[in-house]
């Protein structure tokens, strides 16, 4: 008799969201493989095993399901087993036009040599091929002390050239987000108002659905708004991060902030 323990249910990933191993999936045992010495067995079934190499901290779960050519739902439900055991934790996309801000604990790494020399570690480049360098600790330090609200990534690189020389940054928003430092600010947007307003907005959507015919009695004329992208406008109501609706439909950010646009005032939260 073995007993296993009970973890508490994850919640469930998204596909925009990406996985980072905490431990060497690929070095596990597929038969009887443990994600942790005291997480019990749990084999890997075949979707599982397909989407494995394809974890690398960078990938979300939509270009794993690409790359493994698996179905996003069954990938979802294997990185949600995986999480289940503590064998990953879930990241954002990673972009130059993300934002990183602090969080409460970032006096934590200021206080804590260790870690600082952990980070200098971690985010170094070409280290494993026997060149490069690890920056000094304060220079660390300086690196976490000038992230802040507002500031994309490709800005801050750009004020801190000098030290981010040899830096990885992926890597050093990542130890951040991990360690609880730093934390991704996301972009929602509100629709202020729709492509016309009243009555006119009405019939645009109806003309948008297929029926722009003006019934008899109208009085609005049905050329005074152009028809509304209704599949934009479903996701500016403030409860959609730009990651998802980029992952969900498949364009840049600056191609959901056209179409946005197009479909009527907008405003834009970061939270």
């Amino acid at each position: 008799m073995k007993l296993f323990p009970i973890h508490p249910a994850p919640p469930r990933p998204r596909p925009h969201q990406v996985p980072l191993a905490t431990s060497r999936l690929l070095t596990l045992n597929i038969s009887s493989s443990h994600l942790s010495s005291t997480s019990g067995s749990t084999p890997f079934d075949l979707t599982t095993t397909r989407l494995l190499p394809h974890i690398n901290g960078i990938n979300s779960i939509s270009d794993i399901a690409h790359l493994a050519n698996a179905d996003v739902s069954l990938v979802r439900r294997s990185i949600a087993h995986l999480l289940y055991y503590g064998g990953l934790l879930m990241l954002d996309v990673f972009t130059t036009g993300a934002v990183y801000a602090q969080t409460a604990d970032i006096g934590v790494i200021f206080a804590d040599v260790g870690m600082q020399a952990e980070c200098a570690r971690y985010i170094a480049t070409g280290i494993g091929q026997g060149h490069g360098r690890v920056l000094a600790n304060d220079d660390v330090l300086r690196l976490f002390a000038s992230t802040r609200h507002g500031l994309t990534v490709r800005a801050w690189c750009e004020e801190n050239a000098a030290p981010l020389d040899g830096v990885d940054v992926r890597r050093f928003m990542t130890f951040g987000v991990v360690k609880g430092l730093l934390y991704r600010v996301h972009k929602y947007a509100v629709a202020s108002t729709a492509a016309g307003s009243g009555d006119e907005v009405k019939i645009a959507v109806a003309g948008a659905a297929g029926n722009g015919e003006q019934r008899a009695g109208d009085e609005t004329p049905t050329t005074a708004a152009p028809a509304v992208d209704m599949s934009m406008a479903r996701y500016m109501d403030g409860m959609h991060s730009f990651d998802e609706i980029c992952t969900a439909l498949g364009i840049s950010e600056k191609t959901v902030m056209a179409r946005m646009r197009e479909a009527g005032e907008v405003t834009y939260i970061y939270r």
